[in-house]
């Protein structure tokens, strides 16, 4: 599946991207696997840049944040954005993976932490 190449990351960000795929790999369904995979946004990152509107009195400006770790998750759409969101489909029926993910990550020694709705900034 395309969303889930991690072949552009550097070795120690593929080692992390390769545990991300072993514990979610059983948690995707075998129908689940064709929406997940539409062409969309790649999970793995090596960076990340929020960008986020600011409303004055003299208008709306865009603001870019440029975020530092190890390895970001990004689901910005699709199956990805309603398993992992905290305001995913998946969270708001109780069976969200987030939090799951960001657990198991934890207790193989990483530090975790919600970027934004779309990101998960994982820490070595």
């Amino acid at each position: 599946m395309k969303d889930l190449d991690y072949t552009h990351l550097t070795p120690e960000q593929q080692t992390t991207a390769k545990q991300v795929m072993d514990w979610l790999m059983p948690r995707i369904s075998a129908g689940g696997e064709q929406w997940i995979d539409g062409g969309g946004c790649n999970l793995f990152a090596g960076e990340y840049s929020s960008i986020y509107s600011v409303t004055t009195t003299r208008g709306t400006a865009y603001r870019t944040t440029q975020h530092d770790a190890h390895l970001f998750l990004v689901y910005d759409g699709g199956g990805f954005y309603d398993m992992l969101s905290y305001n995913g489909e998946f969270e708001a029926h109780g069976i969200g993976l987030g939090n799951s993910l960001m657990s198991h990550l934890e207790s193989l020694g990483y530090t975790c932490e919600q970027v934004d709705n779309i990101c998960m900034a994982v820490y070595a």
